[in-house]
């Protein structure tokens, strides 16, 4: 509700099944979703695999270039990083 609100707010990916991910992708858009593992206490595989996983698990919804927005595009973005 909080990021539907302020545009400024991005989620992240870590602590979250892949349900979830899919609706703030559908309600915000990828360009406010960001990939997260919360390293060291969650491992960073199984996180990134669980954002890989969502083209499969949810064909059609989930496209390459959301990945690539969720997966480094946007943090570059937000950082102001020059690719």
């Amino acid at each position: 509700m909080v990021a539907m609100k302020n545009i400024n707010i991005l989620l992240r990916t870590s602590y979250v099944d892949e349900y979830t991910i899919v609706e703030a992708l559908k309600i915000l858009g990828s360009e406010r979703v960001v990939f997260g593992s919360d390293f060291p206490s969650n491992k960073p595989m199984y996180e990134l695999e669980k954002v890989r996983r969502l083209r499969w698990v949810y064909p059609g919804l989930v496209k390459d270039e959301d990945l690539k927005m969720i997966l480094g595009e946007n943090v570059a973005r937000v950082l102001n990083i020059k690719r």
